[in-house]
């Protein structure tokens, strides 16, 4: 359970910082889509559960330094490496793809983002 929790919040920092730090802007179609993709990943958890996720990896997001940022991503890119298989590191990589998509238009920094992550996950794509 520990680690579920563990794999949800850095999930979650890097869906908040993804949506953030590519265009400094977190749109309301951006928090939609990545809260939705939270879910997916604990079903069974009630909206308020995610909630308080989301309202955590926010916190976080906004108390890590704007320069150390990068290192943290990378951080929580390889946790979520070690705690989960391929496929659902694809799944990781899908739900960036939607969280870029929601607000109609896809950045070169999205873009980038993207593409680091494939490979601190380790994903051909």
């Amino acid at each position: 359970m520990a680690e579920e929790q563990s794999t949800l919040n850095a999930l979650a920092f890097i869906y908040i910082g993804f949506a953030h730090s590519t265009d400094g802007d977190l749109a309301p179609e951006e928090m939609k889509t990545l809260a939705a993709h939270i879910k997916e990943w604990q079903p069974n958890a009630d909206l308020k559960q995610i909630g308080e996720v989301l309202q955590e990896a926010v916190a976080l997001y906004r108390a890590t330094d704007p320069l150390d940022r990068t290192d943290a991503f990378r951080r929580h890119g390889e946790a979520i490496k070690e705690q989960l298989d391929t496929n659902a590191r694809v799944m990781v990589l899908a739900d960036l793809e939607a969280i870029s998509k929601a607000d109609g238009e896809i950045t070169q920094g999205e873009r980038e983002f993207i593409e680091a992550m494939k490979q601190i996950l380790d994903v051909e794509g």
